[in-house]
C-alpha cells in the first residue's frame, strides 16, 4: 500500500491534483487551480479514482445548469519517513472522505481494499524505480523526512 501511495504522490501531476483536492473540488476547479491541461487532469483523476486516493463526494450545479461531480483526496496531509530500509507513511485522512472510504471497503464483498491494493502493487512495473529515486533524493537531502516532489 505504501508503494502505491508513494508512486501516486511522486507523480508531479497527480500530486498537484491531490493537493488541490484536499477539499471537495470539481474537475474544472482542479484544472484552474493546478494549471494542468483538461485532458491530462481527466486522465490523472481517473487513475487516482482507480487507486482509491481520490473519491467522488457529491455534485454541484454549474452556471450552464450542468450537474458536475466534486472530488476529494483521501489524505489531507501526508508525511513519509525513511530510516535505513524502513519506509513509513503517516497520513491524515481528509474530513470529507472517511465515510466514503469505509463505505467503499464494505461494498466490495470477497475482496477488501487491501487485497486490491496488494494486487495493484504486485503488478506495478515502476515501483522499484520510484523507490530508488526516492532513496536517492533522501540521501542527497540528508534528512529522514521527505516532502514528495519530482526529483528529475
Amino acid at each position: 500500500m505504501i508503494t502505491m501511495i508513494l508512486h501516486s504522490y511522486y507523480d508531479e501531476d497527480k500530486s498537484k491534483i491531490l493537493e488541490v483536492a484536499a477539499r471537495p473540488k470539481t474537475i474544472p476547479d482542479i484544472v484552474d487551480e493546478s494549471k494542468l491541461s483538461k485532458t491530462l487532469t481527466y486522465r490523472k483523476v481517473h487513475s487516482l479514482l482507480r487507486d482509491y486516493l481520490l473519491f467522488p463526494v457529491g455534485h454541484t450545479l454549474m452556471k450552464n445548469r450542468k450537474l458536475v461531480t466534486k472530488y476529494v483526496a483521501l489524505f489531507e496531509k501526508l508525511e513519509v519517513n525513511m530510516v535505513k530500509n524502513d519506509v513509513s507513511v503517516r497520513a491524515k485522512i481528509s474530513k470529507d472522505s472517511p465515510h466514503i472510504f469505509f463505505k467503499m471497503v464494505g461494498d466490495r464483498p470477497g475482496s477488501t481494499l487491501e487485497e486490491k491494493i496488494i494486487r495493484k502493487i504486485k503488478h506495478s512495473q515502476n515501483e522499484r524505480e520510484m523507490i530508488r529515486r526516492l532513496v536517492k533524493h533522501i540521501e542527497k537531502s540528508g534528512s529522514d523526512k521527505v516532502k514528495l516532489t519530482n526529483v528529475d
